[in-house]
């Protein structure tokens, strides 16, 4: 599986990230409780996936264009 996103603009990718931003505030919010440990960590690792499924996006910087030559 590639792990970056090929179009940024895809009503799917936009509705996954709204969705990942909402639910890492929440969760951001949840961390802040008091909570046994076994929660914190339930937390913090739904809270890493959500970083790095937004991370995706990012990761895409760069065009690959084959067969094409760049003159300077």
């Amino acid at each position: 599986m590639e792990d970056k996103i090929q179009d940024r603009a895809s009503t799917e990718w936009l509705r996954v990230k709204a969705h990942c931003i909402k639910k890492l505030n929440e969760l951001r919010d949840d961390n802040e409780r008091d909570l046994d440990p076994v929660e914190t960590a339930k937390i913090r690792g739904a809270i890493s996936l959500a970083r790095e499924i937004l991370e995706m996006e990012e990761k895409e910087k760069t065009v690959d264009v084959p067969n094409t030559k760049y003159i300077e």
